[in-house]
């Protein structure tokens, strides 16, 4: 069987692809890359990859964004009228509205990682779509609030089954010169939730802040932070390092933007802190606030006046049995919806494929 993997950015930009290529590799499967090399990557590393070159920057306006998925969407329909694939998996909302036309003659799973903008204007096509993938899989149960009702949804997690079997790591308190280290790591995107927690630690005797990674926001967080003397910034980081520079902190942030759509996410950042054991500070209303209150992760804050003191406190009556005890349960109950998630997609494979041998030997 043949798969084509529709994704709009290179592979190191979606890491969750490797939850379907870990099962097709499993599975004996050939599968390739259809891909947007949205920010000018080099491709030195690629294999079994067809690249559609196209710059389009998350700081590009949305109608000049709009127009570059129109091109990319014209390169995967004419390298699907020359390519025959028996099973496509196509990621993210936006690129599944715009390639609609020729999803209509495919069989394809539909994989859901975030919210998109076009979902107003595109609500019944977005229906389509879930109503004729022969799955939909989404990275958050939560996404059912704005998702189309009345339907089934498979939840896959933004982790790989191998990295929930890495050497189990002790929450080790404090680690940067008996001062709390504050982690900010992966995309900066938000000004209005990290600025205000800078605002909140400023300059403080007890915490450092360090943000480590790239985004839109990056810039005017360095200038809002020019006169404060307890925070670092770093840009882009290999993701090899990811490791090194989690277990150095203390306590991961996690805040975002107290919208619906933000409020709905499950983060990379979130994962990182359960493998790592790094205690994580998480928006209160958000799906994430669930699993930190009822297991104990770290704290859920709904006022950032107050967050230097909270804080201070939660470190000071830190239990790290409790804690290490509610990290191991959110994972088991992790890997028990990645095995779930694989026997499913399995299941549709094989099911398909039997399909396919029928139609031949029928015809």
């Amino acid at each position: 069987m043949s798969i084509g993997i529709i994704v709009p950015g290179l592979l190191n930009y979606a890491p969750y692809i490797k939850s379907y290529t870990d099962l097709f590799d499993d599975l004996n499967m050939k599968y390739t890359f259809i891909c947007w090399n949205r920010n000018n990557d080099k491709l030195n590393d690629y294999d079994n990859v067809v690249v559609f070159n196209k710059t389009s920057y998350e700081s590009d306006s949305f109608v000049k964004k709009i127009y570059a998925y129109f091109l990319f969407s014209l390169f995967v329909k004419k390298h699907l009228k020359y390519n025959k694939y028996e099973f496509l998996t196509v990621h993210t909302i936006a690129c599944a509205i715009f390639i609609k036309s020729i999803l209509k003659q495919k069989k394809y799973i539909l994989d859901i990682r975030d919210f998109s903008p076009l979902i107003p204007f595109f609500s019944n096509s977005l229906l389509f779509l879930v109503q004729n993938s022969l799955a939909t899989a989404i990275s958050s149960n939560a996404y059912k609030k704005w998702l189309p009702k009345n339907h089934q949804y498979i939840l896959s997690h933004n982790i790989r089954k191998t990295d929930l079997d890495i050497n189990k790591f002790d929450s080790c308190m404090i680690q940067s010169n008996n001062k709390i280290e504050v982690l900010t790591i992966g995309q900066i995107r938000d000004f209005s939730s990290n600025s205000k927690l800078i605002k909140c630690l400023r300059n403080s005797e007890y915490f450092n802040l360090k943000f480590i990674g790239d985004g839109t926001e990056l810039i005017n967080l360095k200038k809002y932070s020019i006169d404060i003397n307890n925070i670092e910034f770093s840009g882009r980081y290999n993701k090899k390092e990811e490791p090194r520079l989690v277990i150095k902190s203390d306590v991961i942030n996690i805040l975002l933007p107290n919208t619906p759509e933000a409020m709905t996410q499950m983060t990379n950042r979130f994962y990182l802190g359960l493998i790592f054991r790094k205690p994580m500070m998480v928006n209160k209303d958000s799906i994430q606030a669930y699993y930190v209150e009822k297991f104990n992760l770290g704290l859920t804050i709904s006022c950032y006046d107050n967050i230097h003191n909270e804080l201070l406190g939660y470190f000071q009556n830190f239990n790290s049995k409790e804690f290490e005890k509610g990290c191991t349960k959110v994972l088991n109950i992790i890997k028990n919806d990645i095995y779930l998630f694989d026997n499913t997609i399995k299941e549709i494979l094989k099911k398909n494929n039997e399909t396919n041998i029928n139609s031949i030997r029928y015809k």
